[in-house]
């Protein structure tokens, strides 16, 4: 039942930060609202690429380690597996 948690709390984490990101359009602040407000209305792509990166980065950390600890936790599924 631990490594169904994990992958739960892992889910719940990445739909945080997706909402987050999203809240930005809406002045929610955070990354999103920095891609919305510097790279979207002052058209600086630059900007809205760094800050679409760094959630990509994020999302993916966290899957990984989620992952990683939940494949720990299983008997059947050898450590390195990803």
């Amino acid at each position: 039942a631990l490594p169904a948690l994990v992958n739960g709390i892992t889910i719940t984490v990445i739909n945080i930060v997706g909402n987050s990101a999203m809240a930005g359009a809406i002045g929610a602040g955070g990354l999103g609202d920095l891609a919305i407000r510097y790279g979207l209305y002052r058209r600086d792509p630059g900007k809205l690429l760094v800050a679409v990166v760094i959630i990509i980065i994020i999302v993916q950390v966290v899957q990984l380690v989620g992952r990683l600890i939940e494949n720990s936790l299983r008997r059947d599924v050898p450590m390195v597996s990803l």
